[in-house]
């Protein structure tokens, strides 16, 4: 929700639907869900979507320990020839979780 406060465009909140084409993942929302975002206390929220992207980084959200300067990870759906995409580990509640994806983000090399 911060990052949409910051002019980002939702995808997809709780469940996303990823395919895979020409060697890439690709995100989308189930059309019964596309649109809206739960936002707790809130309630179900309507806001300025996205249709699909495609999928340059993975996030863990972790309220542990997060190392300062992790070793390099990837993550990729099951099974054999899916792609593989660069996985950081974030602290979902650090105020500055948001700033920190987008240099995430920037970082990722593009093929």
């Amino acid at each position: 929700m911060r990052l949409i406060a910051e002019g980002a465009l939702l995808v997809s909140d709780d469940q996303t639907l990823i395919t895979i084409e020409n060697e890439a993942m690709f995100a989308r929302a189930p059309a019964r869900l596309e649109g809206m975002i739960e936002a707790r206390g809130v309630g179900i929220v309507r806001v300025p979507t996205k249709a699909w992207t495609r999928l340059a980084l993975a996030v863990e959200l972790a309220s542990n320990r997060i190392e300062r300067m992790p070793e390099g990870a990837t993550w990729s759906l099951p099974g054999e020839g899916s792609p593989r995409i660069p996985l950081v580990a974030f602290n979902p509640f650090e105020a500055s979780a948001g700033a920190k994806l987008r240099l995430a983000l920037i970082s990722v090399p593009i093929a």
